[in-house]
């Protein structure tokens, strides 16, 4: 029960991040719908996305990338991550020094069972960002390809 209570906080941040990326997505489709050429438009989807893991979740209807209509959350999945982690890592240290630990008792293997599924978590949150980096980096390079492209026209 203690363990699950802990985690639970985590798990919130994590479904509402996955209902995030759901948004992303519709938005990307329904609301953007940007132009195959709008590449400023894609680099600033890719942006608000990269700070939805930094500054929190947002669910923002409009097209300005500091919206302020827009259902904002002070979650933040990168210190949510960080932050259990470490403290899963001290409930760990507790228990190797022989000690019971007040979340996990004397359950080692839970505790190395939560520290690989967040540490999984975090991983994954970090290939998020780097692909919409990517994104970034693309759309950059695109804009300038098609303006080497209307220049030799």
């Amino acid at each position: 029960m203690r363990i699950e209570k802990f985690n639970k906080p985590v798990d919130v941040t994590l479904d509402l991040y996955d209902m995030q990326q759901q948004w992303n997505e519709f938005r990307r489709q329904v609301i953007d719908d940007l132009a195959e050429d709008d590449f400023v438009g894609k680099m600033k989807q890719s942006l608000r996305e990269i700070k939805q893991y930094y500054e929190g979740l947002d669910f923002s209807i409009g097209d300005s990338l500091f919206d302020e209509d827009s259902i904002n959350g002070s979650m933040n999945l990168m210190d949510t991550l960080s932050s259990h982690l470490g403290q899963i890592m001290q409930e760990i240290q507790v228990m190797m020094s022989g000690e019971k630990s007040d979340i996990y008792g004397d359950h080692m293997q839970d505790a190395l069972d939560d520290l690989k599924t967040y540490m999984t978590s975090l991983q994954d949150a970090l290939i998020d960002v780097a692909e919409l980096e990517d994104e970034i980096y693309q759309a950059y390079l695109d804009g300038w390809d098609d303006i080497q492209d209307g220049l030799q026209d």
